[in-house]
């Protein structure tokens, strides 16, 4: 039979290696995304993700962990302290039982050592999730990047075509005073051959 410290103990390896395996799930499917789908659909899972592992690791590894714990320690207790009573009726209780003291001094490092995995398990999911979030903080800079080199192309090919219509109308407008000139030199010529 396990003591209830091993059960609460391996239950929170068991969430600290579901929420490990959960942010390297999202870290492999982000990276199979494209990169602009990436940038955005990656903010948003990594900002849930992070958020439901501390949430959700936090708030079930610790609320539900420590609530079953004490439930078995306090049954635990009350279960020694009956077989205790029933074993040990004329036998000095107080060598055989530790004290409340001692108790008390067990269950609170018990308690830290509860903490200190807590901690390591906040530890490990901030530190997987690192190279998402500093990607993510690079992509507005990448962002603005582009839609300058995007801009500065666009009015290049504007200025390109608006010389080339200036270049247009000015050849029309050659044409256009060669065709005035020529039927300004046709109509004299009629003028003078009908004069003669």
């Amino acid at each position: 039979m396990t003591s209830p410290q091993d059960r609460i103990t391996d239950a929170m390896r068991r969430s600290q290696e579901t929420a490990n395996s959960t942010v390297k799930a999202v870290m492999d499917n982000m990276q199979k995304i494209s990169a602009t789908d990436a940038m955005r659909r990656g903010q948003e899972t990594v900002n849930a993700t992070v958020k439901t592992v501390t949430d959700g690791a936090q708030k079930i590894a610790t609320t539900d962990t420590v609530r079953r714990g004490q439930e078995t320690v306090n049954a635990t207790v009350k279960s020694m302290t009956e077989s205790l009573e029933k074993l040990f009726t004329n036998a000095n209780l107080r060598e055989a039982v530790p004290t409340l003291e001692e108790l008390v001094d067990s269950s609170y490092a018990f308690a830290v050592q509860v903490l200190a995995m807590q901690r390591d398990l906040a530890k490990s999911v901030i530190s997987a999730a690192q190279p998402w979030t500093e990607t993510l903080s690079n992509a507005p800079r990448k962002a603005e990047q582009f839609v300058l080199r995007n801009e500065r192309t666009a009015a290049k090919k504007a200025e390109d075509i608006a010389a080339k219509a200036e270049a247009t109308a000015a050849e029309a407008e050659q044409t256009a005073t060669k065709a005035q000139r020529s039927a300004a030199a046709r109509s004299r010529n009629t003028k003078n051959s009908k004069q003669s």
